[in-house]
């Protein structure tokens, strides 16, 4: 039973590095396939969406890190 489970697990392991690699060459493929121009004009739509709902920070955070950086201070 256990000899079984281990096989099982093995194979489901081994099945999935296969895709894995699969997986890796198909990203590849695509990314040297794909025109800038092209992956730019896909963007935009979510680049003008964040920019109209993203409000900004009034600050940089640079003062509250050093808050955080005094604090851990010895």
């Amino acid at each position: 039973m256990e000899s079984e489970r281990r096989t099982r697990e093995r194979s489901w392991v081994e099945g999935w590095e296969r895709v894995g690699q699969r997986l890796r060459e198909l990203k590849r493929r695509e990314l040297r396939a794909i025109r800038t121009e092209d992956a730019l004009r896909k963007l935009a739509g979510a680049f003008e969406s964040c920019r109209r709902h993203f409000v900004p920070s009034p600050t940089s955070g640079l003062v509250e890190q050093q808050r955080w950086f005094q604090k851990l201070r010895p």
